[in-house]
């Protein structure tokens, strides 16, 4: 299973994608592990306010919600941890707008 993202910080006009091999795992481990490595990229290049998109509601949710399952607490809790909900968002897009971040997932 591989991950991929595309990142745009809207105040200096960049983007940044991401690919990365993840490994043997479900795409709800895939998914979250994915999210993770694009957080810590972005807190590497810049402290800006963070906006997460993703097209995987059930992820959104256990992010959100401190739900999943056992096998992505870790993963989750790490998230949560970097990820700061009074000024960070994360939202659904629909699968035609998440294109671009399928197609870098291809490529890891």
């Amino acid at each position: 299973m591989s991950g991929g993202g595309l990142l745009e910080i809207h105040q200096v006009s960049v983007f940044v994608s991401s690919s990365s091999h993840i490994g043997e795992c479900s795409i709800l481990e895939a998914e979250p592990r994915a999210i993770l490595d694009d957080i810590i990229l972005v807190q590497r290049i810049v402290l800006l306010d963070l906006w997460i998109e993703s097209d995987f509601t059930l992820v959104i949710h256990c992010i959100t919600r401190n739900g999943g399952p056992w096998s992505i607490q870790a993963t989750l809790r790490d998230i949560r941890h970097l990820f700061a909900f009074d000024c960070d968002t994360i939202s659904h897009t629909y699968r035609e707008g998440n294109q671009v971040a399928d197609l870098l997932a291809s490529e890891g």
